[in-house]
C-alpha cells in the first residue's frame, strides 16, 4: 500500500489460468483508470469510490497466468490472490500474503478489505 497525489493505492494480483471473470471482477469495483497490458498480465487501475483517511482508494490490479513474469505483478502486490485451484509458482522476490475466493468483484473488495483490516491493526 502506498500513497500519492490524495489516492492509496493498493497492490493485488491474482493468478489464474482463466483470466476472464477476474478481469471483469476487477472493473466492477469501481472506474477503471488504466488498462493495459503489462508484460503479460492485464494491469488495471480501478478508483472505487471509497475513501480512507482522506485518500481515495484505488486497487492497481494485475491478472495473469502462472507462466508469466511473476516480477510484475508480485513484488510490492498487497495480497496473491487465487481460486484455490491454480498453483502459485515460488518466487523468492517478494512472498505477499495470500488471499483464495472465487472469481468476481466479491473476491476483490475482499483482499482489499483484508489488506486495509490488516493496516488499520498495525
Amino acid at each position: 500500500m502506498k500513497s500519492e497525489d490524495g489516492f492509496l493505492d493498493v497492490k493485488l494480483a491474482v493468478i489464474t489460468t482463466h483470466p476472464e471473470a477476474w478481469i471483469e471482477g476487477l472493473a466492477a469495483v469501481g472506474d477503471v483508470e488504466v488498462d493495459d497490458d503489462a508484460s503479460g498480465w492485464a494491469h488495471k487501475r480501478v478508483c472505487t469510490t471509497a475513501v480512507v483517511g482522506g485518500l481515495k482508494l484505488r486497487v492497481l490490479g494485475y491478472v495473469g497466468n502462472p507462466q508469466s513474469n511473476m516480477q510484475i505483478a508480485l513484488v510490492g502486490a498487497d495480497r496473491v490472490i487465487t481460486d484455490g485451484q491454480t498453483e502459485i509458482p515460488d518466487f523468492s522476490l517478494a512472498n505477499p500474503t495470500r488471499f483464495v475466493g472465487p472469481p468476481g468483484k466479491e473476491t476483490w473488495l475482499a483482499a482489499l478489505k483484508d489488506v486495509l483490516k490488516e493496516a488499520a491493526n498495525k
